[in-house]
């Protein structure tokens, strides 16, 4: 795998946040050379109404905001059937509704509850910290409305 590839990709692991869980939990690993791609594979995949924390081994946080965030959340949750919802988001796929640098905040506050993100090796400390508080002030996991 080249620099370029190893660069832009993104593994996804998903943990429940909740202790209520019964049993033994299933812990998917997505792995995508498209951010944005996370964002679809997430919202057909997951339970939208569980937390999870997100844990994003790459070397930019992803976490610029996206316009009417609320809206996407609202009609991502309202719809009849895992098909309809299928529909959905080819639609948004292909008008680009989602992009690669503001998949994460529709997700939030839920199912994505918290992001751990993990930057590239080759950061500084003092980087780390600045994109890190950068991050955080980005993905504050309120609702806008």
């Amino acid at each position: 795998m080249n620099a370029r590839v190893a660069g832009l990709c993104v593994a996804v692991l998903l943990a429940a946040a909740s202790a209520s869980a019964a049993g033994a939990s299933v812990l998917p690993v997505y792995i995508e050379d498209n951010h944005a791609g996370t964002f679809y594979w997430l919202a057909q995949n997951i339970d939208l109404d569980q937390q999870y924390t997100l844990i994003l081994f790459d070397a930019h946080s992803d976490a610029s905001g996206i316009f009417d965030s609320d809206k996407i959340r609202d009609v991502l949750r309202n719809v009849a059937s895992s098909e309809d919802r299928q529909a959905l988001l080819d639609r948004w796929r292909s008008h680009g509704v989602v992009q690669c640098f503001n998949w994460i905040e529709p997700l939030m506050p839920a199912p994505i509850a918290k992001v751990i993100w993990v930057p590239a090796e080759r950061l500084s400390p003092e980087e780390i910290r600045k994109r890190t508080q950068e991050a955080t002030a980005l993905l504050d996991g309120h609702l806008e409305g």
